[in-house]
């Protein structure tokens, strides 16, 4: 087998294949779609072999947390920062917060549109990647969660930066649906945002969903409640509880970021989902600031299990531009019917801006009826193609069929040898501690006026400290909501 890990600058597709990853040069983009169905050789005939390559950063889908085992000492050595943000093991996790993802790491300032753009991204996830038969429930549903993040976010200490918070806030918003004029405890507490911060971001986004009828306005609250309830839990809280990475630093120097999410339990796919979005974003927005608009190390997104673990709001329209900044994707799917049952329409889009086309063999005829036109042979042809064995497409070039990467001889012939431990660790029990935003509101009236950004409210001065992190039922919490309520009464 000819060696390719001493050219580093290489795309490997299969035996004796690889391809320039300098797209100027080839005058084609690196992005890659991978088809095949269950082990049929994706992960350790792409993916691995892509990794030994050390080409630039990665963002990789690791649903098994395998690779990054496997290739964190390997990729250490090569210069490379390695991190895991693992969804199934939170206690092996970065921490990574998706509400400070909001904030502009370039100049440091809250960016109201990328609340809205979180928001609406959360609202939109949960519909499989589709909107409701009717918008107007989803752009209300946006309109309060925008205002509710934004809230925490501008007065409020980072470490209530979490869904669970998020949740105490819509909770306490107990509208009556035959009454909408009737005044909630978070209608008092965005009155008295108004009195310190007239332009408020979070006021102004509530204003604009208070509008609405007092059936729909209960409806959007409980539908969204049970929407953010999967998030806010003590897991997802630890994640949140602080904030290790630096998007545009995948740009800047060689990095392998490892996301796993679980392939079992499909509870924070969203989430999952989110921040896939908000890096590819992020490296977007960094890219315009460099030189020439293009990242100084180019990035490789490595998705598997794309049309169903890994989703990027956009994507569609994002895949078309991110070539000229430096980023590419490689995307792993098991039919071409996956994307369609997905993205609809733009699964069209997508293949289209894959310069590179894998296929590895499965049992979807659709997906074999498109290869054999792509190849110019016969479906059965395409069908029945022997085991081991794949089908490269590449833009302005020949179909080319050849055998799939054996990886164990690609590692044999360059003499690599991977170290890794693989023994199980034990789960810790969970220190966790419940914020409680809503206890600040039986404070003295002068104490529990919202103060502006500048004058974040700090919590753990608080004479109730103990309090603070007390567990409180929802008969608790209420009790909490509606003496501050009689207390702007008075």
């Amino acid at each position: 087998m000819s060696k390719f890990i001493d050219n580093t600058n290489k795309m490997i597709v299969g035996e004796g294949l690889a391809y320039d990853l300098d797209c100027y040069k080839t005058r084609r983009n690196n992005n890659m779609v991978v088809i095949g169905g269950a082990g049929t050789g994706k992960t350790r005939g792409i993916v691995e072999p892509n990794l030994l390559q050390a080409a630039g950063s990665y963002v990789v889908s690791d649903p098994k947390g395998n690779l990054y085992r496997k290739y964190k000492m390997y990729l250490q050595k090569k210069g490379y920062k390695v991190m895991k943000l693992d969804f199934a093991h939170p206690e092996e996790s970065i921490k990574y917060n998706m509400f400070k993802g909001t904030i502009d790491p370039l100049s440091l300032k809250r960016s109201n549109a990328n609340v809205t753009k979180l928001a609406d991204t959360i609202v939109s996830l949960q519909h499989e990647g589709t909107r409701t038969l009717d918008p107007f429930w989803d752009e209300c549903a946006t309109l309060l969660l925008t205002s509710v993040i934004a809230l925490i976010r501008d007065y409020y200490d980072d470490r209530y930066l979490n869904f669970s918070n998020v949740e105490v806030i819509i909770n306490g918003m107990d509208i009556d649906e035959n009454n909408a004029d009737e005044e909630t405890p978070i209608d008092v507490m965005f009155q008295n945002v108004e009195k310190i911060d007239p332009d408020s971001f979070a006021l102004q986004k509530f204003k604009s969903f208070r509008v609405a009828a007092g059936r729909t306005l209960r409806s959007i609250q409980i539908t969204l409640n049970a929407l953010i309830n999967a998030y806010a839990d003590e897991y997802i809280d630890d994640i949140m509880s602080g904030h290790d990475l630096d998007i545009p630093s995948i740009g800047k120097e060689k990095t392998a970021l490892f996301i796993c999410p679980s392939d079992t339990e499909r509870t924070y796919d969203g989430l999952v989902n989110v921040v896939f979005t908000q890096i590819m974003n992020g490296l977007v927005n960094y890219a315009d600031s460099c030189e020439d608009s293009r990242l100084p190390v180019p990035v490789r997104f490595i998705m598997d299990d794309f049309a169903t673990n890994v989703r990027i709001s956009e994507f569609p329209r994002m895949i078309s531009s991110v070539r000229s900044r430096g980023i590419s994707t490689t995307i792993l799917i098991q039919a071409e019917s996956q994307l369609e049952q997905y993205y609809k329409s733009d699964a069209r889009t997508i293949l289209g801006n894959c310069d590179t086309y894998v296929y590895m063999g499965g049992g979807d005829i659709e997906t074999a009826k498109s290869v054999a036109e792509r190849a110019n042979k016969t479906m059965h042809t395409i069908y029945e193609m022997p085991i081991g064995y794949e089908w490269v497409f590449r833009r302005g070039d020949k179909p080319v069929y050849t055998k799939i990467i054996d990886l164990d001889e690609l590692m044999k012939s360059e003499k690599i040898v991977l170290k890794y431990g693989n023994k199980a660790k034990p789960v810790p029990d969970f220190p966790y501690q419940k914020y409680d935003l809503a206890s600040y509101f039986d404070d003295d009236d002068d104490e529990s006026e919202i103060t502006h950004t500048d004058e974040v409210i700090d919590m753990t001065q608080d004479t109730r400290e103990e309090e603070l992190f007390e567990e409180l039922t929802d008969e608790e919490l209420m009790q909490k909501l509606e003496e501050m309520v009689s207390k702007e009464e008075d």
